[in-house]
């Protein structure tokens, strides 16, 4: 019996592995994002989004093998998708931030929530950016 259930796992564990990189290869998080609006709520749901100044030009790219680059998160190294539309950060000293994060048309929405997240509530806006 055990046997039988090791070879079955065997057979199936190609199948298994192969749907998580073809979710991974169809994310909309991939490519390049340029920071453009902010959020801070001072805990009464007031908070309103403010667009960064044009001389703000802060941007990160997500390479789809789970690698990641720009000037917005300082010192990140890699990054990976994770169930309930989450991301976490991973930076070259081994820390992990992780975001939940929503995509509409052009506009990457995150928000912080482990283990540094916002009591009061805070989220980030980027617009994507055309590939040249």
């Amino acid at each position: 019996m055990k046997k039988r259930c090791l070879i079955i796992f065997i057979t199936l564990l190609p199948v298994i592995l192969s749907l998580k990189s073809i979710a991974q290869t169809k994310s909309p998080l991939y490519g390049k994002w340029r920071f453009s609006a902010y959020n801070v709520d001072p805990g009464d749901g007031s908070g309103r989004w403010q667009k960064t100044a044009d001389s703000i030009k802060q941007f990160v790219l997500f390479f789809k093998n789970g690698r990641i680059k720009g000037n917005y998160f300082g010192g990140a190294k890699t990054y990976r998708i994770e169930k309930y539309k989450r991301f976490s950060i991973t930076s070259f000293d081994h820390k992990v931030q992780t975001y939940t994060y929503e995509v509409k048309q052009d506009t990457l929405q995150i928000s912080p929530i482990y283990p540094y997240f916002c009591f009061e509530g805070c989220a980030y806006q980027f617009t994507k950016l055309k590939a040249n």
